[in-house]
């Protein structure tokens, strides 16, 4: 990755750090209790994107991981803010009604920043994927 996307990465990923650290400073120093485990989880699920971003130099790895850590954030199964919140929305077609999975809009924001950010770099990723999936 050149070191534009490589700051554009780090951009996405800055503010959920920020946002863990607001949290977890929140849960240590005031009266709001962490009483969920996908709190638990938010913090213990940045630690494979940190070793990837360790590990990989350009970056790939832990463009991926941090796209599905948002993801799983957007859809509730780890918690990044010291609150919890969860909407569904139901369409309705004639008397059919579909609901959505229950989403943290916060998180979903984040998640449309990261891709507005690193749409490009993602597929370059999956472009070298594919290609080298062809030649083996």
């Amino acid at each position: 990755m050149t070191t534009k996307r490589k700051i554009l990465f780090f951009i996405a990923f800055g503010i959920v750090i920020c946002i863990l650290l607001y949290t977890w400073t929140t849960f240590l120093f005031t009266n709001v209790v962490c009483n969920d485990i996908t709190s638990y989880l938010g913090f213990i699920l940045i630690v494979p994107v940190l070793y990837m971003l360790y590990k990989d130099r350009s970056c790939k790895k832990a463009l991926v991981a941090l796209g599905i850590y948002l993801l799983l954030a957007t859809f509730n199964l780890v918690n990044i803010f010291p609150f919890r919140m969860a909407g569904r929305m139901i369409f309705s077609i004639g008397s059919l009604d579909l609901p959505t999975p229950r989403m943290n809009g916060f998180s979903l924001i984040i998640f449309i920043i990261y891709l507005a950010l690193n749409l490009g770099s993602l597929m370059e990723v999956y472009l070298d994927y594919k290609e080298a999936k062809g030649k083996l």
